[in-house]
């Protein structure tokens, strides 16, 4: 039986590894009427098996219920979690990758041994490198792109809530390969829209770009609309962004536009009046405009973030060709600091900021 035949008769099994926001609202979605087997840590795992996941979307409030992987039937809709990366594999036709880029290569090579021949792994993941991480371990083409554009908030282990609702992107050159197919239609049948496009890496690189403003919010503790009517944060946006938007044109690397928050755009609203950037975030992307990045929402959870795969990537790009990025590599250096420092929820004010990065204009 091939992978379309095992999801038109519901008999796919996949496997989402990873229970933060994207992989726990993914995992939710999946489990409403496929099985999918959910790898997460310890203190999740008794959460959800205790309680179940509540998933707050676009279609209204919904719970799961989840039972361990060793107990039960594994074959109808459902959640199974498990704390073992490699029972978590063990017979899946799809593997979900939805880790943190710091944990990619750690967890590739301990699934590499046991992960069936057959099955793809499909990165749900931020960051430029995941890609050639995996690949690296399990050989060319054994893992596929995506670019993940809705925003979701890990509230507790046993909660998620979608807050911007927005596609999954797979590579235009993958399809007509038929594990992005079914992936695909996995996915849209789950209720998340996907879509194909001809440039996923481009995509990657601009959504990198605006995700520059992670690290500053991971120091503010701020929105993305609240950093928009601030003049502080408004200046720190344009230096990062424009720092990073010139090391890849240096680099020979082009972006392509993602909708409504496309960096270019980002800049020409970030360089006008408070007031009138506040307007057009209601009026045009107000799904995000209390969002609040994932690099902060790991710093309160105490996790190590994606800094240095955030803005650390412009900074290695730039030392690649000769170059410096001193904005971004100040971002770097200031959250590592308050990760090592250990007040989770330690901050600096927009102003402060802005003059630890030496007051860019």
């Amino acid at each position: 039986m091939n992978l379309q035949e095992k999801l038109d008769t519901k008999q796919l099994r996949t496997s989402v590894l990873g229970a933060g926001a994207v992989g726990g609202y993914v995992g939710g979605m999946i489990a409403r009427e496929f099985p999918v087997t959910l790898l997460c840590r310890s203190k999740q795992a008794e959460a959800l098996r205790k309680d179940g996941l509540k998933v707050r979307g676009h279609q209204g409030e919904f719970f799961v219920q989840a039972t361990s992987l060793d107990q039960g039937d594994n074959s109808g809709p459902g959640m199974r979690v498990t704390e073992d990366p490699r029972k978590a594999v063990e017979g899946s036709d799809l593997v979900l990758l939805c880790v943190k880029s710091q944990d990619t290569e750690d967890l590739v090579r301990e699934i590499a041994p046991v992960l069936p021949e057959h099955a793809a792994v499909i990165l749900l993941q931020n960051g430029v490198r995941n890609k050639d991480v995996a690949n690296g371990i399990l050989g060319a083409n054994r893992s596929l792109e995506t670019v993940v554009l809705f925003n979701s908030l890990f509230v507790n282990p046993g909660e998620v809530t979608l807050t911007a609702t927005e596609s999954v992107i797979f590579d235009e050159s993958e399809s007509e390969n038929e594990a992005a197919i079914v992936a695909s239609k996995l996915l849209k049948d789950s209720g998340i829209h996907t879509r194909f496009h001809k440039n996923v890496r481009g995509i990657l690189w601009t959504k990198l770009i605006i995700n520059l403003n992670n690290g500053s919010s991971a120091l503010t503790g701020g929105t993305l609309f609240e950093g928009l009517r601030d003049p502080y944060t408004r200046r720190i946006a344009r230096a990062l962004m424009g720092e990073g938007m010139e090391t890849l044109r240096a680099s020979g690397i082009q972006m392509e536009p993602i909708p409504k928050v496309d960096p270019p755009k980002l800049m020409w609203l970030l360089k006008t009046p408070g007031w009138f950037a506040a307007l057009v975030m209601k009026l045009l992307i107000k799904p995000y405009q209390d969002v609040q990045s994932s690099t902060w929402q790991s710093r309160v959870r105490g996790r190590p973030t994606e800094i240095d795969y955030l803005n650390g990537e412009i900074v290695r790009l730039a030392k690649e060709h000769g170059r410096e990025a001193p904005l971004n590599e100040k971002i770097v250096e200031l959250v590592h600091r308050f990760e090592n420092e250990g007040d989770h929820r330690a901050t600096l004010t927009s102003k402060q900021l802005l003059e630890e990065l030496g007051n860019p204009e």
